[in-house]
């Protein structure tokens, strides 16, 4: 009589995982949709010149992507409240705080360009914007050496595709 019970309770459990799994699959989709839009907008961005974006960026929070002239991939993405005076702060002589700064004291800075786009919630999806990144180049910046400091928590889908 026991195993009866136990026989007749399966199929409802096993309709609630479907039912589940379901729900989890579209908010999968609805997730990769957004986080798709988003990583476009620094991939479809423009390259400047670094001494004329450190003059023309606004100074509104957002992500930006430093990069070396003659190359496609960036070398480093991150994000700022203020992108003009983080611009500024990676290219000026007596900032060694990173190892891009350290990089870029070195080089001359003609060499480098510089893309940005302003997002109001850059700080929940400078992660995003990585592994988007990562996705279309097929590498990850060279200087990021954090998978972004994203508050946000890791992306649902990225564990789900496991």
């Amino acid at each position: 009589m026991h195993s009866s019970n136990v026989t007749m309770k399966l199929p409802r459990f096993l309709q609630r995982v479907t039912g589940i799994r379901k729900k989890r699959e579209k908010m999968v989709l609805e997730s990769k949709k957004q986080d798709t839009s988003r990583g476009n907008k620094l991939l479809r961005a423009y390259w400047e010149p670094a001494k004329k974006a450190c003059l023309s960026a606004p100074q509104m929070g957002g992500i930006y992507a430093i990069g070396l002239r003659g190359f496609r991939h960036p070398i480093y993405i991150g994000q700022s409240n203020n992108i003009r005076d983080r611009l500024q702060t990676h290219f000026r002589k007596s900032s060694n705080v990173q190892a891009v700064d350290k990089f870029v004291n070195i080089i001359p800075k003609r060499l480098f360009k510089v893309k940005y786009v302003q997002d109001r919630h850059h700080k929940d999806y400078e992660g995003v914007y990585l592994a988007h990144n990562l996705k279309h180049t097929g590498s990850w910046p060279v200087f990021n050496l954090k998978h972004g400091n994203s508050r946000k928590k890791k992306s649902f889908w990225k564990f789900w595709e496991w």
